[in-house]
């Protein structure tokens, strides 16, 4: 899992009276008048990768008047979803024992990366190299190029070089067997394809439209392009533009991208066939 592990949106659920709740849900006002209303609303959050917090009218003032302690409690609501998410996966795959490899990205907070514990089965490799899926090195970068968002884990294009470039030289002898996961896509590929943005007069990003139609640029790492090119690796494995789904091959090296649906309560994935230490094949899947 290549990263931007945690999801957008907090949602006070704000109680107003016993069994009535009321919460701004995308602008709009929802009221609960139940237990059971207020079950399956939270449900749907969870679904949508969202997160919530029951409070009192008197919590509620209190976050609103203190962007840091709404800060915390948002974080403190991700870093308890990913617990559960590694608890379910160990719990799956221990009896097949397969591997799960999970690197932040660019939206995750150090802090929520870092929550990410090592067990049997779940391997926090951010930033590392992964060594155990022989006869490949599996090189894991979590951070983006810097964006117009001012994202948590942003690095200049030499920063990235020089991190590719640490990670990968000890094992450059044997490129085909080189693996490249690195949240950032390759500037100027099918991978990296996003709407343009520029801020309007009140300092807010927009879409620039061209005929109605979002203009696309590309907004990949032009570091990662380079490594690529340098290191030729066997594969190469991306995310962080989510409506960028694509797979080309970049000299020797197939890059993927499975793109991000999750607002849609899917997921998106790539399948990857690999036998005798060579890439046979692959699949863009989504369940």
């Amino acid at each position: 899992m290549g990263g931007d592990i945690s999801g957008k949106i907090f949602f006070p659920i704000v109680q107003s009276g016993k069994n009535i709740y009321e919460v701004d849900y995308y602008g709009r006002k929802v009221t609960l008048n139940s237990e059971s209303e207020l079950n399956q609303f939270s449900t749907r959050l969870e679904k949508e990768g969202n997160y919530y917090k029951v409070v009192t009218k008197d919590e509620f003032s209190e976050l609103i008047a203190d962007e840091k302690k709404m800060n915390l409690i948002f974080q403190s609501l991700i870093i308890e979803r990913l617990k559960q998410w590694v608890d379910l996966a160990t719990q799956t795959l221990r009896d097949i024992n397969v591997p799960l490899l999970i690197s932040g990205g660019n939206d995750d907070d150090q802090i929520v990366v870092d929550s990410i514990i090592n067990n049997e089965i779940v391997k926090n490799v951010d930033n590392k190299v992964y060594l155990e899926f022989q006869p490949f090195s599996i090189i894991n970068i979590g951070f983006s190029n810097l964006t117009p968002f001012e994202t948590p884990r942003e690095k200049s294009e030499e920063e990235i070089g020089k991190l590719i470039d640490n990670l990968s030289e000890p094992y450059a002898k044997d490129p085909s067997h080189l693996i490249f996961n690195i949240h950032v896509p390759p500037y100027g590929s099918t991978l990296d394809l996003a709407p343009k943005l520029v801020k309007n007069e009140s300092g807010e990003l927009e879409m620039v439209l061209n005929g109605g139609q979002p203009e696309l640029i590309h907004t990949g790492s032009k570091s990662v392009m380079d490594s690529i090119l340098k290191y030729k690796p066997a594969l190469g494995l991306f995310g962080h533009i989510h409506e960028a789904r694509a797979a080309e091959k970049i000299g020797d090296t197939l890059c993927i991208n499975p793109g991000s649906s999750y607002g849609d309560g899917t997921l998106n994935y790539a399948l990857i066939n690999i036998r005798e230490g060579k890439i046979l094949s692959y699949q863009l899947m989504m369940g």
